[in-house]
């Protein structure tokens, strides 16, 4: 349902998207089957040293235990994430459970549970919450990039080059040149957790540090497509790109911060939340400044809401993604957490895209249609979506934080939100408005 006071224009996805591309030439959609030559060797440029679907609450979970065993991302079993009483394992509730602990994060106080009877990670929480030596037992969710639940897909006609990178108008209507002139992320890292990068590509060279792989454990984070429809929902490798498509924006408006390349997410747009659990522990141990979420699920998950709040009392500033549903009657998570700087996407002016979702979790705006940035292979496409707006705004934070290194997250938020452009936010819905890069550093 659409507010009647959220300024929309008339338009759906799909012409969204046709617009977007025609001025680019016929558009054709990227389809990999394989990853491009040399995409899994040495990486050329590590750093030395809408029509929206699945919108019910129970999607996040349903997607966990439809894709089970299938896909890139079961290397491991699903698992249940446990807050003990006490903070140690209660042994009788684990032995008349079925289950042992295998693994366990003194960051958030929460222990990986698995079963040793095969049951559902489902099943097991039931179990382990009858316990009164269990505060809350939550079995894994699925998490998905917005894109990727939305079936926006990147467009490459094959004609784009670097300078049409450069040439895009929302960097003008968002004085990034200007900005760049008192601020290039310098000395700042932004870890950026997602489908990876392709470490490869020529404008990212120098740019990346190799994070972790969470999606196939003991190989580097970079992109990789299998060819096959691995969640069954007849298309695929949608999300193929995605990850360096957000590395290219990064790159592009913070050229001066490190960018730390976390998988969490594999070639259908698909994971887990426990993952992003640890990716964001690990992050925050690796010394990133700012966490760029271009994901979400619509169940909130403890163990997600702990590892931003690890983040938040370390200095770090979260970013994400409020999602591509075009509606406010439901969150997606982390943009909902209170520790989060919500990002929705705008046209270039800051009138809301059609397809954004709006509402309490959303902070500010960014540009979001048709944006073009980098992709596997060396090339250039485009790509619509509330993702893009929340890899813009992560590079902002870094940009800020070089400008004004002594602030805390919540001050960081406050500075671009407070910095927004007059007349494009409406508070509780589109939030402060649309972002200034200008503005927020000086």
């Amino acid at each position: 349902m659409t507010h009647p006071h959220v300024p929309l224009r008339p338009l759906i996805l799909v012409s969204l998207l046709g617009l977007a591309f025609a001025s680019w030439g016929c558009g054709t959609r990227n389809a990999p089957v394989t990853a491009p030559p040399g995409l899994n060797g040495a990486p050329s440029g590590a750093v030395a040293g809408s029509a929206p679907r699945g919108k019910d609450e129970e999607h996040s979970r349903a997607f966990g235990e439809r894709t089970a065993g299938r896909n890139q991302n079961n290397a491991a079993p699903w698992v249940v994430l446990v807050e003990f009483a006490r903070n140690t394992p209660d042994q009788g509730a684990l032995a008349a459970s079925g289950a042992v602990v295998s693994s366990f994060y003194p960051e958030t106080g929460l222990y990986e549970v698995i079963s040793t009877r095969g049951e559902s990670a489902t099943e097991l929480a039931e179990h382990l919450r009858s316990h009164p030596g269990v505060i809350a037992a939550e079995a894994d969710h699925g998490i998905e990039s917005p894109e990727a639940r939305g079936m926006s897909v990147s467009f490459n006609d094959g004609d784009f080059v670097r300078s049409d990178v450069d040439g895009q108008s929302f960097l003008e209507a968002l004085h990034v040149a200007a900005a760049h002139a008192l601020a290039t992320g310098d000395g700042l890292r932004i870890a950026l957790l997602d489908t990876g990068i392709d470490p490869n590509h020529p404008d990212l060279d120098g740019r990346f540090t190799a994070g972790r792989n969470m999606v196939e454990n003991g190989t580097a984070p970079w992109e990789r497509a299998d060819g096959v429809d691995n969640d069954l929902d007849g298309a695929v490798d949608e999300a193929y790109g995605h990850g360096t498509h957000l590395a290219g924006l990064l790159a592009t408006l913070a050229p001066d911060a490190e960018i730390v390349v976390y998988r969490v997410l594999d070639a259908e747009g698909r994971g887990k939340a426990s993952d992003v659990h640890q990716a964001i522990i690990r992050a925050v141990q690796d010394g990133a400044d700012v966490i760029n979420l271009s994901l979400g699920m619509y169940e909130p998950f403890l163990a997600v809401e702990k590892a931003v709040t690890f983040a938040e009392d370390h200095g770090v500033v979260v970013v994400a993604a409020v999602g591509n549903d075009a509606t406010d009657s439901h969150g997606q998570y982390p943009a909902l957490y209170p520790a989060v700087i919500g990002v929705g996407s705008s046209d270039a002016a800051g009138t809301l895209s059609p397809f954004s979702s709006y509402g309490p979790s959303l902070a500010v705006t960014a540009p979001g249609e048709g944006i073009l940035s980098l992709y596997p292979g060396g090339s250039y496409a485009a790509w619509t979506g509330t993702s893009m707006a929340s890899a813009m705004v992560s590079a902002l934070c870094a940009l800020v934080l070089e400008r004004s290194p002594d602030l805390a997250p919540g001050e960081v938020a406050q500075r671009i939100e407070t910095s927004a452009v007059p007349g494009t936010g409406i508070p509780g819905i589109t939030g402060a408005g649309r972002i200034d890069f200008l503005n927020a550093l000086e």
